[in-house]
């Protein structure tokens, strides 16, 4: 019975270790939100903000229908490293799918970003299947570097999204770091229970 809580403790420190926590960077849909014009050609939503070292993995939108929707959506998502490199991920998305619930979850292959990397996300419409029908939740705030551009333009507000950004791989001299010390604590524990249990048997 030791042993295996022994080896149970020990598999989840070194699942811990390995994964480390997710971070999330977004806006949540405030007070003062408001619906943005409907995504259909000619119409070009987006967000730029910074984000933290690691791997960003998806964005999340707050969707909205205004009647019938049909057609399709763009989605683009370019991180931007401090050094001005760009990496990007593009997809398109059925406005019907976009519009099925609350929140949408575009996930895609993560992409490193490198400490003062900043993300930029841009909804428009597809020019072969123009969307109609849907648009996105945002929030008034202040004109700032990071915030809502519309058409090109920076606006005095915030698009309602979440951005996954997953940890970045550990260094070998880390994790061994992550590895070594808690199974030390973990093994004297171990012991100490059993030098405890045969000195009662005695």
């Amino acid at each position: 019975m030791m042993r295996r809580l022994v080896l149970v403790t020990f598999a989840a420190l070194v699942a811990a270790a390995c994964s480390g926590p997710r971070a999330t960077v977004g806006h949540r849909i405030g007070f003062r939100a408001f619906q943005l014009p409907e995504i259909k050609p000619g119409v070009h939503i987006a967000e730029r903000f910074a984000i933290p070292a690691g791997r960003v993995s998806a964005i999340e939108f707050s969707p909205v229908r205004l009647g019938s929707v049909a057609g399709t959506i763009h989605f683009d998502v370019i991180v931007i490293a401090a050094d001005g490199s760009r990496t990007e991920r593009n997809a398109d998305v059925a406005a019907t799918d976009f519009t099925r619930q609350g929140t949408y979850r575009f996930a895609f292959t993560p992409v490193d970003a490198r400490p003062g990397s900043s993300c930029y996300v841009e909804l428009s419409s597809s020019a072969a299947d123009p969307a109609r029908g849907a648009t996105v939740w945002a929030d008034r705030g202040r004109l700032t570097d990071d915030g809502l551009v519309f058409n090109g333009r920076p606006r005095w507000a915030r698009l309602a999204y979440r951005a996954t950004i997953e940890p970045p791989p550990q260094p070998p001299v880390r994790t061994a770091v992550w590895f070594a010390v808690p199974a030390l604590v973990i093994s004297g524990a171990a012991m100490l229970r059993i030098v405890r249990e045969l000195a009662w048997a005695r």
